[in-house]
């Protein structure tokens, strides 16, 4: 797709709508999907996340003691009835990993369900963590980012904009 005299599409897009955002924020990339593909918002499956909190001495075993858990039950408040309920939010947990660990941060990586099938807010993750382990949550002290979007490949997790080029599908 051309614009004329402005070249393709999504490079005008792109700067039309990097001039209106707020400082701080960019848009790095836009892809056009065929017309047959399902919509980005059905083919999201998970979500990477970075996550720093404060450093202590027992987060190995901590990390360890969370994910090997068969089970972790926390209250959840239903978007549809709007009433909390206890749930298991064990199988919404894609990876915990350490990264990396100085004397004042460890830094996480986290692979969550994200999507309209299954979905696990990072920050009711961490609470969960932050009492397997012993530990007072602090939301000032910790930093979450998002990284990545993921949808189904042929058998994996890829990030969409992977998908997006090679011409994948989501396929759960």
């Amino acid at each position: 797709f051309e614009v004329e005299g402005g070249g393709p599409l999504p490079a005008v897009l792109k700067g039309r709508f990097n001039a209106y955002l707020p400082e701080g924020f960019r848009i790095l990339e836009i892809w056009h999907l065929p017309e047959d593909a399902k919509s980005v918002a059905a083919q999201v499956a998970a979500a990477k996340y970075r996550i720093e909190i404060p450093f202590f001495f027992s987060y190995m075993e901590a990390t360890m003691d969370f994910f090997g858990q068969e089970h972790i039950i926390t209250e959840k408040t239903s978007k549809k009835t709007k009433r909390s309920e206890k749930v298991n939010i064990r199988p919404q947990i894609i990876s915990l990993k350490p990264l990396l660990v100085n004397d004042n941060i460890i830094m996480l990586t986290s692979m969550l369900h994200c999507g309209s099938l299954s979905n696990l807010n990072p920050e009711l993750m961490l609470r969960c963590f932050y009492q397997c382990s012993g530990k007072a949550y602090d939301r000032g002290a910790i930093r979450i980012e998002r990284v990545a979007l993921l949808g189904w490949g042929e058998d994996e997790l890829l990030p969409l904009e992977y998908l997006q080029g090679a011409g994948g599908s989501a396929n759960p």
